[in-house]
């Protein structure tokens, strides 16, 4: 069953329910009241005719009965009494029956219509009422109070019987009017339930409908937000898991190019090498050569076999590294800064660049050969983009939460939209110049890794014809990048 239906049943059913439950409740609870009044004055009036029997045969003198006790006299003037005897205020619609002790009609002030029947019922409850007791009850719609009474020697039964017909029609109109109010409750909180149950399925409704649109691939549908219930709690949860939903995909959407770039490169890459291999190697073996042709096939399968040995490895440097845990020590940066320039400078040898190298002593936790390999491949880049004449500088600085090492080349500088893609593996600016160098475009991609692994930054600036500068960004303490 959908919501809508569940929510418009439920309303109408606790509507409903509450409607007839209060009206009911009402209805009986004044009914039994009124009961209660008119058993309580048909008592009392029972009570008025018993004590003024009570007073009357007293004032009789028994000598003048004829005959001490007769209870034929008896009986005659409690009859006699009961007619002569007027009650203030009494109300008319009380009537009075006395039977006898041999259940004989001794007096009825009820009409013929009712005498037998009431005298009848009266009759058979004589034998159930104990002396001096009072029994009140309600038949046929009428209240009535037996009560056992004893006069000079004899005894009598007092009934007195009050008219409810008036209590029982009330009631009766009362619940038809009931009924008719329910009618109406039913039409006005149907109206009422339909009206909140498309209001709130409607916002439901608007959350499914964005919810199968983004399924079906629009990712920029978002659930519209109006209120502050749950409702509209649930919309602002939808559209924010929407939206890192949106980034995710394009995050993996990028990761999937990235691949598909990564793979077209390795394949490109590996290409190329090999069909100069292939192609000399075909040179070798299909005609005949010179000592000196043979020597130059050789030296280009030799070169190529190189590179592609540097290739591979380059790889598997940068497959192991995403999948490597670090074992960091605390190590000294200006002394690893010493230690990787002195590794570096032979590559100098015979050029006309200067290398100057200046840094404070801190110590930051690292694994001291991945961050020696970062420096050298940023030192290697910074050689590779000088032509003939030029400098490079390093400087190692402390900071308060960091320490900062900047590279700084006065090569040939790169186009700010270069900047975002030179990490990305075997992305080459210029390819032919790399590849001329011994490059395979992944040594930033390492490079980006390893800070990756350590938790640190890095970050370019260049300007075409100006150089490039590097800023490598390394937290203190054990907690970096561990």
């Amino acid at each position: 069953m959908r919501l809508f239906y569940k929510i418009f049943f439920t309303a109408m059913f606790i509507s409903i329910i509450s409607v007839a439950a209060t009206g009911y409740f009402m209805i009986g609870s004044g009914f039994r009241a009124q009961l209660r009044v008119e058993l309580d004055a048909c008592r009392d009036y029972n009570d008025i005719v018993f004590l003024s029997l009570s007073d009357e045969l007293c004032d009789i003198d028994p000598g003048t009965l004829s005959g001490s006790g007769n209870y034929d006299e008896v009986k005659n003037a409690v009859s006699r009494l009961l007619r002569s005897i007027s009650v203030s205020g009494a109300d008319r619609k009380i009537s009075v029956c006395v039977i006898d002790a041999e259940r004989g009609t001794v007096f009825s002030s009820l009409d013929a219509e009712h005498l037998s029947y009431i005298s009848d019922n009266f009759r058979r409850r004589i034998g159930k009422i104990p002396e001096d007791a009072v029994i009140t009850y309600i038949e046929d719609e009428t209240a009535h109070t037996v009560r056992r009474a004893c006069y000079m020697g004899s005894t009598f039964y007092i009934e007195t019987a009050r008219d409810c017909a008036r209590v029982f029609e009330v009631e009766r109109e009362q619940r038809k009017v009931l009924a008719f109010v329910m009618l109406v409750a039913f039409f006005l909180s149907g109206m009422a339930a339909f009206a909140v149950s498309k209001l709130l399925t409607r916002r439901v409704d608007a959350l499914t409908e964005a919810t199968r649109a983004m399924s079906g691939g629009d990712m920029k549908k978002r659930a519209e937000i109006d209120g502050g219930d749950e409702i509209a709690e649930l919309s602002r949860d939808f559209n924010l898991m929407a939206c890192r939903l949106e980034e995710k995909m394009a995050e993996l959407q990028d990761e999937a190019e990235r691949k598909e770039l990564f793979v077209g490169a390795f394949a490109h890459e590996i290409k190329t090498p090999l069909t100069s291999v292939i192609g000399y190697a075909d040179l070798m073996r299909g005609r005949e050569l010179s000592p000196d042709e043979y020597r130059l096939s050789a030296e280009y399968i030799f070169s190529e076999g190189r590179r592609l040995e540097v290739l591979s490895m380059r790889l598997l440097e940068l497959i192991v590294l995403r999948r490597r845990s670090l074992r960091p020590t605390r190590v000294d940066v200006r002394a690893l800064l010493e230690s990787t320039r002195a590794l570096f400078m032979p590559s100098l040898s015979g050029k006309k660049i200067s290398f100057c190298c200046t840094a404070d002593s801190a110590h930051v936790y690292m694994e001291e050969e991945l961050l020696k390999t970062v420096f050298l491949n940023l030192f290697d880049n910074a050689r590779k983009a000088i032509d003939g004449e030029g400098e490079i500088r390093v400087l190692g600085q402390r900071r308060e939460k960091f320490y900062e090492v900047f590279v700084c080349d006065t090569g040939r500088g790169m186009e700010a939209d270069e900047l975002s893609k030179i990490t990305e593996a075997f992305y080459m600016i210029d390819k032919s110049r790399s590849r001329m160098q011994g490059g395979a475009g992944l040594g930033l991609a390492i490079c980006s890794e390893i800070l990756k692994l350590h938790g640190f930054d890095i970050a370019f600036e260049s300007a075409v014809g100006e150089g490039t500068k590097v800023t490598v960004r390394m937290k203190y303490g054990e907690e970096a990048g561990m």
